[in-house]
Order: C-alpha cells, then sequence, then structure tokens
C-alpha cells in the first residue's frame, strides 16, 4: 500500500503539472506549457514505471502463503479479487499509457508554437481526459487499496 499510496502522489502531481501548463498558454506562455507539459508526461510515465514494478512484484517477484494463492504468486487467474485488480488497474493502466502517449504528442506540437493564447483547445481536452483519469486512480486507490 505504502509504494502504491506514493505513486497516487505522484500521479496527482502530474495534474498539477497539466493545471500550470494549460494556465500557461492561456497567458502565452508557449515555453513553460512546452516544459509543464514536459513535466506531465515524465510523471505519468513514471507512475506507470511504479504499477509495471508493482505487477511484476505480484506476478512473479513475490511468494505469497497457500491462503493467498496456491502457486506462490498473486496473478489474475488465483481468485476473483486478483481478477478483478489485474482488470481495473489494467484498464486504467491502458487509459494512463493512451494519455501518456497523447500528452507526448501535445507536447512535440507545442514545440512548433501551434498552440497560443487564442488557440489552447487541444491542451485543454488533453488536460480534461488527463484530470479524469486521475480522478478515476483516486477512486480505484480508494477501493481496491483502503477498503
Amino acid at each position: 500500500i505504502d509504494l502504491t499510496a506514493a505513486n497516487t502522489f505522484v500521479l496527482i502531481c502530474s495534474s498539477v503539472t497539466m493545471v500550470l501548463a494549460l494556465a500557461a498558454i492561456q497567458q502565452g506562455k508557449k515555453g513553460k506549457c512546452s516544459a509543464y507539459l514536459a513535466a506531465t508526461v515524465l510523471i505519468g510515465s513514471l507512475f506507470m514505471s511504479v504499477q509495471f514494478y508493482e505487477y511484476y512484484q505480484l506476478m512473479v517477484g513475490h511468494h505469497y502463503p497457500p491462503g493467498i494463492s496456491a502457486t506462490g504468486h498473486f496473478r489474475p487467474d488465483v481468485s476473483l479479487f486478483a481478477s478483478c485488480f489485474f482488470s481495473m488497474t489494467g484498464f486504467h493502466g491502458l487509459h494512463v499509457t493512451a494519455g501518456v502517449i497523447t500528452l507526448f504528442i501535445v507536447f512535440l506540437v507545442s514545440l512548433t508554437g501551434k498552440y497560443t493564447a487564442a488557440s489552447h483547445e487541444t491542451v485543454e481536452y488533453v488536460g480534461l481526459y488527463w484530470h479524469f483519469v486521475d480522478l478515476v486512480w483516486i477512486i480505484l486507490f480508494t477501493i481496491v487499496y483502503l477498503v
């Protein structure tokens, strides 16, 4: 739980950098917008790296007692909870990955100077998606890890 709680904080920080990117472009600060978009991409990538590490530890790296898993590993086929856990967190991870890729593309376009204070809808839309993905993770973290 500690690692995932820290990872949740990391993802929340990425929402902050996304807000700062949008605020920067709304003020016409193209360079700052690009820098904050890059930070959001990096932080989102860090979140996914930690999730990959967690999956590795659950599925291969750590052995669990027979009450948790007959095979010694926590994999989708060991229980209904494990199946739900990997389905929910994996589907979320897929959406984070799609968001990181989209943010990276938006970042590359921002380097060309296409986005301005008057024309920044793409940055705003990708930001809305990113905030939604973050909000879903907060709900998932609470339900799956804390409850």
